[in-house]
This record gives structure tokens, C-alpha cells and sequence, in this order.
């Protein structure tokens, strides 16, 4: 197995004891691709497919399946700390962060694919009428919902064609709240802002049982995920030297890293969670928050990190926004839970490598080619921005 090249260390990291299976503090900065973070979405989406698929049997089998929605918040934890490592490495590296570039790399990424599937979902209501006549209703009921990204404020949000869209809607909300948060706060600022976010869900939730959440405007005002803030207070702990050493001790341990793996996997197995803001929910998402950083800081780990889950987890946006159709058709072939299973991951796959190769991948490159064309033919910086906040800056040509 080829190993893992290490980057130079540097002066300040001498004498810093690490296993030789994790990463020193400069090597975690300089380190660009995590292929065991690859690995946890491959898996995420596994738990998604295994969840939607007919229930296999009773037991701790169809626990397992009903618990594999929670793979969503996986994806959510991972998708907190890559986007503000992200922020702090450039805050660290630059003294700035380019808002405008952030949401214009955000849109390349996510909403080329959406919406080419949301209009392939129109066609399959509309025109082909491939659904009840109900899920038709409902779909057009929340077509401009779906088309907003905030299909999660809807009581159905998870009901109908293209329901796996409220997931995708609270990602969207984060990133523009974050890049809304930019504009006024420091790094250290915004931690507290969201450690502050976290605290006031879990006190309103479990500190006010008489309240009527399903009302419209808690809807919208608690729609936040506690497990994306709990991802991005992980990034935020370990950009700081003395915390990431600490954290880097627990992690090269074997037995931590066994507990963690054995927890997450009882929770899926054993688990009663029922509330995603629940006690027991909580707790799991922690547990995910733990095993995240424990594979952000550890060189490339048996399995997680291994080619199968990182190739999976590389095309699993495109996995997780075509899958449902995909596997409604396998439902026709066969009730076998195994054989739905089977021919969904046979026929989605293939599907999502044709998307992110040829279509999800030339528009990122295009789109970054233009920003950086853009950001030479203009040398003139916005000091208006960086004069408000020194640390932010928002130019008007994004640099790629």
C-alpha cells in the first residue's frame, strides 16, 4: 500500500510526539485532500441507500435501516468542518476571507446538478406522470420551494418526488448564513455565534415541551442543523496548535479509535433515534463530530480511508440527488430488499461517475478559469471591505 507522503515539518513542530499514522500541525495545515473524510461520505451514503431500500427483516437488521437516515447527519458534520477549515486556513494564510469567491465555488459545486435534477424530476411529473397523482400534487405544490432551497421549512419536506431536497436546502442556508456572518465577524466571533446557535436550540427544544415547533416561523428559525455546527466548532478546535496536539494524543490511540468506530455502530444498530434533536440524536452526532476529527488528523485509515468508500464518497452528491428515481425503478424489477439494493448502487453509480466526470467537474474548472482571468485583469483592491473589517475582504472579481 502506498503511504501517504508527509510534508516538511516545521521549526515549530519540533518535538511535537505524534504517531507516525497521524499528522503533525503543519502537515494538517498544508493538507488539501483528507481521503478518509471521502471515506465517511462513501459511507454516509451507504447508510442513505440502506435506509430508503424495503425494509429487510425485523430485529436489529430493520433497526439498522431505520437509523440509516441519520447518514444525512454525517454528511452534515463533514460538510461543517471541510467548509470552515476551509475559511480558517485562508483567514491564516491571507488575512482574508473572499466571501464572493466562497459562495461562487459553493454554486459551481452544488447547483449545476441540482437543478438539471429537479428539471428531470419536472419531466417525470409532468410530462411522463411517472408518480401518483398525489406525489404530482405535492411536487407541484413545492416546485418553487425546491427551486428556493427552503423546502425544509414545509411540514412535508420529507414526503414526495425530490423530497432529499430539504437536506440540501438546510446546507444551502448554512453557507449563506455563514457567508452573511463573514461580512461583519471575525473567525473567533463566529464561533461563538454558533456555539451560541447550538445552546439556544438544544435549550428551546428540551427546555420548552409546551411550544408548538411545528409551527412556520420555528420552522424557519430552527432549521439549522446542530450537527453542522458541531462540525464546524471540530474545525474551529483543531486549527489551534496546543488543542489539535492534545486532540492528535486521543486519536493516535487505537483503543480511542476502536471506541469511536464501535459507538457510532451500536448507535446505528441499538440506537433508539427518533427526534433528530433528541437526547440520543445529540449524542450521535457528537460521536460522528469526534470521528470526523479523528479521521481529519490520522493519515489514511484501513477501509474509511481505503479506494472503495473515497471513490464512493467522491461521487456522492450525485449519488444522493439521483438515487431516489433510480431506486423506484429497481422497486419495479424486484421487492428483494438485496436486489433493490443491488441494482440501485449497479445503475447509480455508473450514473453519478458520468455526472461528476463530464458534466459537475468541467463546470467547476470553467468557472474557476473565469474567476482567475477576472482577477488578473483587475488589480485593484476593495479597500472599502477591508477597511470595515481587516480581516475579510470581498473584491469584486473572485480569485480562483
Amino acid at each position: 500500500m502506498r503511504r501517504e507522503r508527509q510534508p516538511e515539518r516545521s521549526p515549530d513542530d519540533c518535538g511535537e510526539i505524534r504517531s507516525p499514522k497521524t499528522l503533525d500541525f503543519s502537515g494538517y495545515l498544508a493538507r488539501k485532500r483528507i481521503p478518509n473524510l471521502d471515506g465517511l461520505r462513501g459511507l454516509a451514503i451507504l447508510l442513505v441507500l440502506a435506509h430508503h431500500i424495503p425494509t429487510a427483516a425485523t430485529g436489529w437488521v430493520a433497526h439498522f435501516q431505520h437509523n440509516g437516515r441519520y447518514g444525512v447527519s454525517l454528511f452534515f458534520v463533514i460538510s461543517g468542518y471541510i467548509v470552515m477549515t476551509l475559511m480558517l486556513r485562508e483567514a491564516r494564510r491571507s488575512s482574508t476571507i473572499d466571501v464572493r469567491r466562497f459562495l461562487w465555488r459553493r454554486v459551481l459545486r452544488l447547483w449545476p446538478l441540482y437543478y438539471l435534477i429537479l428539471l428531470a424530476e419536472s419531466v417525470l411529473v409532468f410530462v411522463a406522470q411517472a408518480y401518483s397523482p398525489d406525489n404530482q400534487a405535492l411536487f407541484a405544490d413545492k416546485l418553487v420551494c425546491y427551486a428556493l432551497y427552503c423546502s425544509n421549512w414545509l411540514e412535508t419536506s420529507g414526503e414526495g418526488p425530490f423530497f432529499v431536497a430539504w437536506s440540501l436546502a438546510v446546507e444551502e442556508q448554512f453557507y449563506v448564513l455563514l457567508s452573511l456572518l463573514l461580512l461583519v465577524l471575525r473567525p473567533a466571533q463566529l464561533m461563538a455565534v454558533f456555539g451560541a446557535m447550538l445552546a439556544i436550540k438544544i435549550v428551546l427544544i428540551h427546555g420548552r415541551p409546551e411550544a408548538d415547533f411545528a409551527a412556520l416561523p420555528w420552522r424557519i428559525f430552527l432549521s439549522y442543523s446542530e450537527a453542522i455546527l458541531l462540525g464546524v466548532l471540530m474545525a474551529y478546535f483543531l486549527d489551534e496548535r496546543r488543542r489539535f496536539r492534545w486532540f492528535v494524543r486521543l486519536a493516535a490511540s487505537r483503543s480511542a479509535l476502536t471506541f469511536l468506530v464501535a459507538t457510532f455502530s451500536a448507535f446505528l444498530l441499538f440506537g433508539q433515534l427518533e427526534n433528530t434533536s433528541g437526547a440520543s440524536a445529540l449524542t450521535f452526532y457528537l460521536v460522528c463530530t469526534l470521528l470526523v476529527g479523528a479521521c481529519a488528523v490520522n493519515a489514511r485509515l484501513p477501509l474509511i480511508g481505503g479506494r472503495i468508500l473515497s471513490w464512493m464518497g467522491l461521487l456522492s452528491y450525485g449519488v444522493y440527488l439521483m438515487h431516489m428515481p433510480v431506486l423506484s425503478a429497481a422497486k419495479r424489477i424486484s421487492t428483494d430488499p438485496t436486489m433493490v439494493m443491488a441494482i440501485t448502487i449497479a445503475v447509480v453509480l455508473p450514473l453519478a461517475w458520468l455526472s461528476f466526470t463530464f458534466f459537475e467537474e468541467p463546470i467547476r474548472r470553467l468557472g474557476r478559469g473565469q474567476a482567475l482571468l477576472r482577477s488578473r485583469r483587475s488589480d485593484r483592491p476593495d479597500i472599502r471591505n477591508s477597511a470595515s473589517n481587516p480581516v475579510l475582504r470581498q473584491s469584486p472579481s473572485a480569485r480562483s
